[in-house]
């Protein structure tokens, strides 16, 4: 079965499936932060790395 994630866009907003290009942004961002991720289902990432290996398995699951 294929998954397809829309696209969606207002004036202010565009909310779109993240990819490998997202790794530093997602990584300085929020994702190594373990107040951010306190309460999902996942710890808070140590290395930049580790965010982007979870993407690359994100992206092949789009």
């Amino acid at each position: 079965m294929e998954y397809i994630t829309p696209i969606l866009t207002t004036q202010r907003l565009i909310l779109r499936p993240l990819s490998v290009e997202d790794t530093q942004e997602m990584f300085h961002n929020w994702a190594s932060d373990a107040k951010v991720t306190k309460y999902l289902t996942w710890a808070a990432y140590q290395y930049e790395h580790e965010v982007k290996e979870r993407l690359r398995f994100r992206e092949k699951r789009y």
